[in-house]
């Protein structure tokens, strides 16, 4: 896939069965781990996500976990920067602004609902994940990245904005809770359209 077709043809290209091969890259020893270790992770966060929004798991419990594994990720790549394949200072200020998001809905779990719906992102990491580490099935995994990523990253997350300022407006949270929702949120959004660009750089 060249830089020129994108992330678009991927999907074309997935979906009319033709070969997509995966970049040539050697992740390092340190990557794998900490790869192996979020697919494992992921997998639990995702369905805890999942189970939340039918109703089936106490949403705090979402939140609670999902702070656990934030805060984990975040002191093992703050200890081993190689974790990652890039930008370490980037993923540990996505992780930073995710916490300070969460609090909000820990301290007022009727908000549970929408660690759920932000939460809902973790399945396409964990496609990047996956991607990355059974080649063999990259065609097949990286249709399932682009069809979660437009959806999730550049749609779900700016549609939410106006719901959780609704929500906050209208429920007599505090002025500062409103303002970290908001700002943590439009972060987030920044962060993802970052994300795009920087996927297409990567020609993947």
């Amino acid at each position: 896939m060249t830089g020129a077709a994108g992330p678009a043809a991927a999907l074309a290209a997935a979906g009319a069965g033709r070969s997509l091969k995966p970049p040539a890259i050697s992740l390092s020893p340190e990557v794998v781990l900490h790869d192996r270790c979020n697919l494992v992770a992921l997998p639990i966060v995702g369905g805890l996500v999942l189970a939340g929004l039918l109703g089936a798991v106490d949403t705090l419990l979402v939140t609670k976990a999902f702070i656990l594994y934030i805060v984990a990720d975040f002191f093992y790549i703050l200890l081993e920067p190689k974790a990652v394949p890039s930008r370490p200072r980037v993923i540990l200020w996505h992780h930073a602004v995710t916490f300070l998001l969460l609090q909000i809905p820990l301290k007022h779990p009727s908000l549970g609902v929408y660690t759920c719906y932000d939460g809902l992102i973790e399945w396409n990491t964990l496609f990047l994940i996956a991607r990355r580490q059974f080649p063999r099935y990259y065609q097949q995994l990286n249709w399932l990245y682009w069809a979660t990523f437009y959806p999730m990253r550049l749609v779900l997350f700016p549609v939410l904005l106006p719901f959780f300022w609704r929500e906050m407006t209208s429920g007599g949270y505090a002025w500062w809770e409103t303002a970290a929702v908001m700002g943590t949120q439009a972060s987030l959004c920044v962060f993802n359209a970052w994300f795009l660009i920087a996927s297409w750089r990567r020609h993947r």
